[in-house]
């Protein structure tokens, strides 16, 4: 590497790419090897973003600093990049990751925020998938609410062509949200998309237990113990039923 870095008018190039082979060589060691080549990586590629902060080297380091768990760096390079020529909707998921490891929430929703926005009215279509993905996590906050709401945009953008686990999903937001209504008639789509589903019976059967539909929950619980005899699930909600 000496010698490379002697003989060359691009020193950030060299650097940049010490640390691709490094991080390229970490599946093919031992642990301790592999701690020591990632770090080695994490050195050369602050190296090559002091001397000429490419977007390129940006993300590299982002995405180094990442996989080494120093989550709140990661996202300081993730913020510089999507100030580049590099930046857009996947920039801002990768800065969100990064926050919702630090669990701040607020700073992970923002982010995937900006994600969407990114897209802009004319191509709203192909935000979808960012916004199912803002969608759960809005879930892992506890912002059930909020988490159906962009379910609910989702379902509108795709022509409501969903599959049964997404009613199970959004299902899920609304049995949180306590919007126990809109969480049976979901898990009841589901259902007719996939009649001998163990987790919808189950989970049919909880929302009945939870609202009180005693009579409609038997029956369910009942057909969830014949299609999985050996699921305890069933056999719980089934005698606090009875």
């Amino acid at each position: 590497w000496g010698k490379a870095l002697r003989g060359t008018e691009k020193p950030d190039d060299v650097h940049y790419n010490i640390s691709k082979v490094y991080a390229t060589m970490l599946s093919r060691t031992s642990e301790s090897d592999a701690l020591q080549m990632r770090d080695s990586a994490i050195v050369h590629i602050a190296k090559a973003v002091e001397i000429k902060p490419e977007p390129l080297y940006i993300q590299h380091k982002a995405e180094l600093l990442y996989a080494a768990g120093d989550y709140a760096s990661s996202f300081d390079c993730y913020l510089a990049l999507s100030k580049t020529n590099m930046g857009g909707a996947v920039t801002f998921v990768a800065a969100s990751r990064c926050k919702e490891a630090l669990e701040e929430w607020d700073a992970a929703i923002a982010c995937m925020d900006s994600a969407v926005n990114a897209f802009g009215e004319e191509t709203a279509t192909f935000a979808a998938p960012y916004i199912i993905n803002r969608a759960m996590l809005k879930q892992r906050a506890k912002r059930y609410r909020e988490a159906v709401l962009d379910y609910n945009a989702y379902a509108k953008l795709l022509g409501n062509r969903m599959n049964s686990n997404f009613y199970y999903l959004r299902e899920q937001a609304e049995y949180s949200g306590k919007m126990y209504r809109l969480a049976l008639a979901d898990i009841d789509v589901a259902l007719a998309l996939e009649p001998d589903n163990i987790t919808f019976l189950i989970e049919k059967g909880r929302i009945c237990y939870r609202v009180n539909m005693i009579d409609e929950a038997l029956p369910v619980l009942a057909k969830a113990i014949a299609v999985a005899p050996e699921n305890p699930d069933a056999y719980y909600l089934m005698a606090r039923c009875q």
